[in-house]
């Protein structure tokens, strides 16, 4: 077992300087959303596909590439839940990985499945409680 360091890498792929100095100049570049946003789509069913780059690495194995940009797939507002997540090394890898969520959570079904279980939940279990079996 070893002692975990943050490892901070830039929107190329380049490693930001170890130590405070790194972590300012991310944290300075972090804040800016142009850089932090790579693409966001909105689905026909209202949910959201985002990937960012986070500049932070996330694959935590000393002999993995680092994973610094992440897709996610968000349910409308008021659900609250994001069913998907992916993390990538690459910008081109996470604008790919962006298009195939987007494709995947386009889908009817994939977005029935998802749905209804959601709806469910956020309807605090009413449907549970209401609907009763026949004795």
């Amino acid at each position: 077992m070893h002692d975990y360091e943050p490892c901070y890498y830039r929107p190329d792929g380049t490693r930001y300087p170890k130590g405070t100095e790194g972590l300012f100049e991310w944290a300075k570049d972090f804040e800016d959303m142009k850089k932090r946003k790579v693409r966001v789509s909105r689905l026909w069913w209202g949910a959201e596909v985002s990937t960012v780059w986070l500049g932070i690495n996330h694959a935590f194995h000393d002999d993995a590439p680092p994973l610094i940009f992440e897709s996610m797939t968000f349910y409308p507002r008021r659900w609250g839940y994001a069913p998907d997540m992916d993390r990538y090394s690459t910008k081109r890898q996470a604008l790919r990985g962006h298009l195939r969520m987007v494709k995947k959570w386009s889908d009817p079904w994939q977005a029935i499945q998802a749905v209804v279980p959601a709806l469910l939940e956020a309807a605090g279990g009413w449907l549970k409680k209401t609907i009763r079996p026949a004795a």
